[in-house]
């Protein structure tokens, strides 16, 4: 059964309504995007690098913010699988059962080795010994992983330093903060996806 829109999707609250402005702003405007000031920051990678240099988020040398940028680029390659099932996917456990092995056996590998070798945390962070941007996308996406898991009946297949940084990460005081607010209660992907998908 391929999904179907939610009753009351309409995409032109999007593309009609809001989309047009910011477009004449910044042609490369999608979602997501950053309204500060007067900037309009489109892109996922934009967004999170915009961010980690705004609040110093991007590692404490020139390496670790090398660090940050392969470890943005190897989670868009995880989010961009996600995105393909979510939205091209036909809501089958089947599916998500795939979905799931190959994200493992491919992204969730390499950030299991990356997590066993970064001896300055005791698995909290990707980078160094405090938060960096790649943890906020990393967390975002193992997580969905998870709900993804759960919506099937399946059990998470995150290997153990992935699992860990879950619980880790999640449990610091600002993602507490984030996890308690309405902010977390949104959906992950737009009403026409089967949820949580």
């Amino acid at each position: 059964v391929k999904p179907t829109a939610q009753k009351g999707y309409d995409n032109s609250d999007w593309f009609n309504g809001v989309k047009p402005a910011l477009k004449a702003k910044n042609s490369l405007v999608n979602l997501p995007y950053i309204i500060d000031g007067d900037l309009l920051i489109a892109q996922t990678n934009a967004c999170f690098t915009y961010l980690g240099r705004k609040f110093n988020m991007l590692g404490d040398s020139p390496a670790e913010l090398v660090q940050c940028e392969q470890l943005l680029c190897e989670l868009m390659d995880l989010r961009n699988a996600t995105v393909r099932h979510a939205y091209g996917g036909n809501g089958s456990k089947k599916h998500a059962e795939m979905h799931l092995n190959a994200a493992v056996a491919g992204s969730v590998a390499k950030f299991e080795l990356w997590l066993e070798a970064n001896t300055s945390s005791d698995g909290t962070f990707f980078v160094g010994n405090r938060a960096s941007a790649p943890d906020f996308h990393a967390w975002e996406l193992f997580t969905q992983i998870n709900e993804l898991s759960k919506h099937h009946g399946l059990s998470s297949p995150l290997p153990p330093a992935c699992k860990a940084f879950v619980e880790k990460f999640g449990a610091l005081p600002g993602s507490q903060k984030y996890i308690n607010s309405k902010l977390a209660g949104l959906p992950t992907n737009q009403k026409m996806v089967c949820p949580p998908s």
